[in-house]
């Protein structure tokens, strides 16, 4: 993986056989490129069949969201 630092900028690249990128610069150490620590649920994923991506009204696809973020049924057939 290849990234900018966040702490200085620097070109970040990944650390052999370890979940991290590290700075050559400044040694900081990051994982947010590689998505460690963000499991996500099935019903999460399932719940993303719902979101309706595209929309011409945001009103709406914003009321859709929370909707399914509530667990309340969408009727969204996308």
């Amino acid at each position: 993986m290849r990234c900018g630092c966040s702490n200085c900028g620097a070109f970040m690249v990944h650390a052999e056989d370890k979940e991290v990128c590290v700075c050559p610069e400044c040694g900081y150490r990051c994982t947010a490129c590689l998505g460690t620590d963000t499991v996500v649920s099935r019903e999460a994923l399932k719940d993303l069949k719902f979101v309706p991506w595209i929309s011409d009204d945001i009103d709406e696809a914003r009321a859709s969201l929370e909707k399914s973020e509530n667990g309340e049924e969408t009727g969204w057939t996308g």
